[in-house]
């Protein structure tokens, strides 16, 4: 491995804002994503099987050292539009979680891109396809998700919140043969939260890595926005992301599934639920 084939970036953490870097490396062939602790040498996959937490995003933990990592969606929604797919990161600095950059996943994508290029694509990729529905509903949080049957891939996100910008309103993404959206607007779209639950998070000693560059704010009129959106429905893409990332988590990546998504009200806890749920199905 060479040194200029090293990847490192820096930041702080959505949760703690404590300083935290990470440097990657391409793995080997068939290993997956592993994030390993350079306190302490361990090595986590990243893998389902450790999910521990999904409010506000995903947090793994390590089954004997008890390290956590959260906010890892990102990162992985990054690595599965990346196409290198066994990647070793390792983790150094006091926050257990990945730093949250500018918010969205196109730091991460672009930064392997431009050092590692992009893998040839690979004959024996598996595509998963289905032959009958897939449906969740949780009915007390208003959420559903289902699969569908389809020739090619769609992802449909709909939302019906308490903001003028996500009442009962929706948005879809056709994957890479989108002629409207493009992957880098799946990638750039910014995490986001209502302006009014920060001071109370922030007294629970959470979002203490908030800022004004790093996250949309959802202002308390029900209206606005603390800045301009980058693209129209941004907040649906970056709930769009955070499903690529989730999935690649659970061992589905996106971009092997023939098959059209939609997400009603979801969050990383329905992803994660739904993903287990999807695969046990294409695995009968």
């Amino acid at each position: 491995m060479s040194l200029s084939s090293v990847i490192t970036l820096s930041g702080v953490g959505l949760i703690s804002g404590k300083p935290v870097s990470v440097r990657l490396e391409q793995g080997l062939q068939g290993q997956g994503v592993r994030f390993v602790f350079a306190s302490t040498g361990a090595i986590l996959p990243a893998s389902a099987d450790f999910i521990v937490d999904t409010q506000r995003g995903v947090t793994l933990m390590h089954p004997e050292t008890k390290q956590l990592l959260s906010i890892v969606e990102h990162f992985l929604a990054a690595v599965s539009f990346s196409g290198f797919h066994d990647v070793t990161a390792t983790i150094e600095g006091d926050a257990p979680e990945l730093p949250l950059l500018d918010g969205s996943a196109l730091p991460w994508y672009q930064a392997i891109v431009s050092q590692w290029g992009k893998p040839e694509p690979s004959v024996n990729k598996p595509l998963y396809t289905l032959n009958k529905p897939v449906f969740m509903q949780r009915s007390t949080l208003k959420t559903a998700m289902y699969a569908l049957p389809s020739d090619k891939f769609s992802l449909t996100y709909t939302l019906d919140y308490a903001h003028a910008g996500f009442q009962r309103d929706w948005a879809t993404w056709q994957g890479r043969a989108d002629r409207v959206v493009s992957v880098d607007q799946l990638l750039s779209a910014q995490t986001f939260g209502l302006v009014a639950e920060l001071p109370v998070l922030q007294a629970k000693g959470l979002a203490l890595g908030v800022t004004l560059e790093n996250t949309l704010g959802l202002c308390e009129d029900g209206f606005g926005y603390t800045r301009a959106l980058k693209f129209p429905k941004e907040p649906f893409f970056h709930k769009m992301l955070d499903l690529v990332g989730d999935f690649h988590l659970c061992g589905l990546p996106v971009e092997c599934l023939q098959m059209a998504i939609v997400a009603v009200n979801a969050g990383h806890t329905s992803h994660v639920a739904f993903a287990k749920q999807l695969k046990q199905q294409l695995e009968q």
